[in-house]
């Protein structure tokens, strides 16, 4: 955006304040609903609207409201799959494996960054956006698909015909 290193420095931190409340706050209502797909769909929503702004405003300021965006939706995706995993494994050590999966495929956004942000796409980055956007949708696709099978066989377990991880009366959480 053009901005001198001490500004840059002093413009970092509010976009992560942000997200600080944001993730705070789908905690809470992820909590009190019982549910976490769709809080995690809200999430994605968010960050996809960010990245869009971010990517194609042409005012520093809009471009900046993108990135407070894109912070509160994805860093709050994080808690929130971790969340969904665990709540949707009975034994502790295939939550435990499960967990750390999901912990490493996270890491992996890293190495994606350094490989989609490309400084010859300067200023604007817009493949790298498009990339990140594609995952955010590719992971509200999983997260579509996850949820229709976790509902359908709840749907036979509170019927009788199945016992959901061979735990009776367990549940998927949604």
């Amino acid at each position: 955006m053009g901005f001198g290193t001490r500004d840059s420095l002093l413009l970092g931190a509010p976009p992560y304040v942000a997200a600080a409340i944001s993730c705070y706050f789908f905690a809470w209502i992820s909590d009190k609903t019982n549910r976490r797909a769709i809080w995690i769909f809200l999430q994605s929503l968010i960050t996809i609207t960010g990245l869009m702004v971010t990517g194609y405003g042409k005012l520093n300021g809009v471009r900046y409201f993108g990135l407070f965006l894109i912070n509160m939706g994805a860093s709050g995706c994080i808690p929130g799959i971790l969340a969904y995993n665990a709540n949707n494994i009975v034994s502790h050590s295939k939550r435990s494996v499960s967990t750390a999966l999901v912990v490493a495929f996270g890491g992996v956004g890293g190495i994606f960054s350094m490989l989609v942000f490309r400084q010859k796409d300067y200023p604007d980055y817009i493949p790298g956006i498009w990339a990140t956007m594609a995952c955010q949708f590719f992971m509200i696709l999983l997260l579509a698909i996850n949820t229709f099978v976790f509902q359908h066989r709840n749907k036979l377990a509170a019927q009788g015909k199945r016992v959901n991880e061979e735990t009776p009366g367990f549940y998927y959480t949604l």
